[in-house]
């Protein structure tokens, strides 16, 4: 109330209040003329230019400040029992989400319309050939490797393909 005084800040109703308890308790008078004495001294006294770089090294310590505050003020939440299920259940729900994003298969990149055709014809193409590539493996089997490869090596090695199985091939 003293600083509210002598800032001129109270009612003249207020003021006279001030003043009339000033008048009756002398704790209260003292304190009303030292507050006065210091506004004096402060205003007579001569005001110095800050260096340049005080300011933002304030603003740096009072930011930091305020996030030390932050983050205790968090902290202390999360670490409250209250919260502690809801934390452990909504870490569960993102792993979850998570691993249900990352595990799903990726969707077709879209493309144009010709290099979709030409995917196509790629893939017709391969599976022609794969084809071939059986029926070719069918026919040399067949027409080459049996009648002239095979079929020749009884006549070549002898007699072991006549014998019967499990007779001795000295």
């Amino acid at each position: 109330m003293i600083e509210a005084f002598l800032d001129g800040m109270l009612s003249p109703e207020e003021r006279q209040t001030v003043l009339g308890r000033a008048a009756r308790d002398a704790g209260f008078a003292a304190r009303l003329d030292l507050a006065k004495s210091i506004r004096e001294a402060l205003r007579t006294m001569p005001s110095e230019a800050a260096p340049p770089d005080l300011l933002p090294a304030v603003i740096r310590e009072v930011r930091r400040d305020a996030r030390r505050q932050m983050l205790a003020r968090v902290s202390r939440w999360f670490v409250s029992f209250d919260v502690r299920p809801a934390l452990v259940t909504a870490s569960l729900v993102l792993v979850i989400v998570m691993a249900g994003i990352l595990g799903r298969p990726a969707e077709p990149v879209p493309t144009e319309p010709e290099v979709a055709e030409a995917l196509e014809q790629i893939k017709w193409t391969l599976g022609l050939v794969s084809e071939v590539g059986q029926i070719t493996a069918v026919h040399l089997r067949d027409d080459v490797l049996e009648p002239h490869v095979i079929g020749q090596l009884p006549g070549v090695v002898g007699e072991p393909f006549d014998a019967p199985r499990g007779a001795r091939l000295n």
